[in-house]
């Protein structure tokens, strides 16, 4: 089994619709918020779903955050007249099968620069072995909707064991 990635520039908020923001790039999805799911309207920006023994986080979020520097102008003031929030998202599920490499995961400058210009944040979501890209109900909640918690509902202890599966709850 190979290793699953996506990489995707979100833009969330309440009140408003996705689908009439001109930032001068077409969204490859948007959601408009719902009852009870989704949680935020999002107009998301995104790479391909890539499966492979290799997934290279650096050049995926390197390719989405190029297309979007050209607009960053839009994007923050789209983010002021809306009162929207940035993510970079980095969803992966990793492959349980040892002979396989694990992702490469970072952020080149360029990135993190973006994302501070435009006062975002990065947050990557890790699964182990069963996809959570190839899910496409509209009620699911997106990663950056989700609140990680383990089954104790607190952060792990010392000496603790770190191979437990963590539990994934929404945020409403």
């Amino acid at each position: 089994m190979p290793n699953e990635g996506r990489v995707y520039f979100a833009l969330l908020g309440s009140d408003f619709d996705p689908e009439l923001l001109d930032l001068g790039v077409r969204p490859t999805e948007t959601r408009r918020r719902g009852n009870p799911r989704p949680k935020h309207s999002s107009w998301i920006f995104s790479t391909e779903r890539v499966v492979a023994d290799v997934v290279d986080i650096y050049s995926m979020s390197s390719a989405v955050i190029a297309l979007l520097i050209p607009h960053e102008a839009r994007i923050v003031a789209a983010m002021k007249a809306h009162k929207l929030e940035a993510v970079l998202e980095v969803v992966l599920t990793i492959s349980p099968d040892q002979s396989v490499s694990t992702p490469a995961i970072g952020f080149d400058a360029p990135v993190v620069s973006f994302m501070s210009r435009v006062g975002g944040s990065i947050d990557v979501d890790t699964y182990r072995g069963v996809s959570q890209l190839n899910v496409c109900d509209p009620k699911r909640p997106l990663d950056h909707e989700r609140q990680r918690v383990n089954s104790a509902q607190s952060a792990p202890r010392a000496g603790s064991d770190p191979t437990q599966k963590a539990q994934y709850h929404d945020n409403n």
